[in-house]
């Protein structure tokens, strides 16, 4: 179960963040009892930046 992982870890790692990306982290989001940030192109979105980021050096 999702949830038991994410008490277990917030356990030994009290400022934990969890983020859920994906097409299907809304339906998940939904379901789970603990705070999570959820974004859906945040793979994307860091791929994207790091292409820019090294544009901008050459």
């Amino acid at each position: 179960e999702i949830d038991g992982f994410i008490d277990a870890y917030k356990e030994k790692y009290k400022e934990l963040t969890v983020i859920l990306t994906g097409g299907g982290a809304q339906y998940l989001l939904d379901s789970l009892k603990n705070g999570i940030f959820a974004r859906s192109n945040f793979l994307l979105e860091g791929l994207n930046y790091l292409v820019q980021n090294n544009e901008n050096k050459c």
